[in-house]
């Protein structure tokens, strides 16, 4: 920091202050309160002032709205799911199956793709003729690496369409789970900031009767 340049007399050699403890070496020197508050800096409960200057003290931490508002959207979600008609549902579980389709045939190309260029060197390798005996260790260590990682010739079939009923009860159970996630979550969000807060008061309450 800016406060070497504060220094009122010679500093040895190899040593030089932190951002904790410069203020004790500037003009005027730092009473204990100032010292002690930047130092509690250093500690997690004060974690939410990583990027603000070490000169501000420990303050309160604010609850984080977006947690709250991840429960709210958990909720809504599966409010939505619990009023669903099943004729709804029914076209839900056929765009989800379409979608499975598509994803599933464009990996089976894809498999079937690469699998062909192993294939495709694999007959190149097996015709090529080493020039002599010692070099035949070459070819077969070719023929094991491309038998090591050529894709399997295995097309995944896609599983049968959910009936809506089915599909409607499984996607409120995620549902259901994802609510008492986030439920959990904001709970120990704002048990979390309330520890902390009281820390902080505690530290403030404690140094507002420091000398």
């Amino acid at each position: 920091m800016i406060c070497r340049s504060r220094l009122r007399g010679p500093v040895e050699e190899g040593i030089m202050p932190s951002g904790i403890t410069c203020i004790i070496e500037r003009e005027g020197g730092a009473d204990v309160r100032e010292f002690l508050l930047r130092t509690a800096r250093l500690f997690g409960h004060c974690f939410h002032q990583r990027e603000d200057d070490l000169a501000n003290p420990p303050t309160k931490q604010k609850v984080d709205r977006s947690v709250a508002k991840c429960l709210e959207a958990a909720e809504r979600h599966l409010q939505a799911l619990q009023t669903m008609t099943l004729e709804d549902a029914a076209v839900g579980a056929r765009e989800e199956h379409d979608r499975l389709l598509a994803g599933r045939k464009e990996s089976n190309a894809g498999t079937l793709a690469l699998r062909q260029k192993y294939l495709d060197m694999k007959a190149a390798v097996e015709v090529w003729v080493p020039p002599t005996p010692d070099h035949e260790c070459v070819k077969q260590a070719a023929l094991e690496q491309i038998e090591q990682s050529c894709p399997q010739d295995n097309d995944r079939a896609v599983p049968e369409m959910a009936t809506p009923e089915a599909w409607l009860a499984e996607r409120i159970e995620w549902a259901e789970q994802d609510v008492a996630r986030c439920r959990k979550r904001l709970a120990d969000h704002l048990e979390s900031v309330k520890n902390q807060n009281a820390w902080v008061d505690a530290l403030l309450d404690n140094l507002g009767r420091a000398p």
